[in-house]
């Protein structure tokens, strides 16, 4: 997983997250009958990594306590270009406004003055986005 410079480990707590709830899912449905997965290990494991990335794709986009997404987040703590192609890559929308002042993504990646790698991808997210 990718770092961000204050230490923050976003990725993996997304990760984490996401395989408690596909757990807790898979427990659910033994309990409620057979489930339809194999075994519950390949998740526990995080060799389903499709199964991991659809269900984080489902709340990749909420806000946190402070009105924040992830995305967000990330830009606020100065993370590495590489966790922020990796949040784009899996769905996360940069044209989510923070509550407080209303900027978007490319709003506090040009106010910490990040570079053109940095911004470029979210530009191309964008665009990608509206297109659909």
């Amino acid at each position: 997983a990718t770092f961000c410079k204050r230490g923050v480990n976003i990725i993996s707590s997304i990760i984490t997250t996401v395989r408690e709830q596909i757990i807790h899912n898979l427990d659910q449905n033994v309990m409620k009958g057979p489930s339809v997965w194999p075994s519950p290990n390949l998740v526990q494991d995080g060799r389903d990594s499709d199964i991991i990335r659809e269900t984080m794709s489902k709340f990749i986009n909420n806000r946190n306590l402070r009105g924040n997404t992830a995305l967000l987040s990330a830009i606020t703590n100065h993370c590495s270009v590489e966790t922020l192609k990796l949040l784009l890559e899996n769905g996360a929308d940069p044209r989510i406004r923070v509550k407080i002042n209303g900027n978007t993504a490319l709003d506090l990646a040009i106010s910490f003055k990040r570079g053109v790698n940095f911004i470029s991808p979210i530009i191309t997210t964008v665009r990608q986005q509206i297109m659909h």
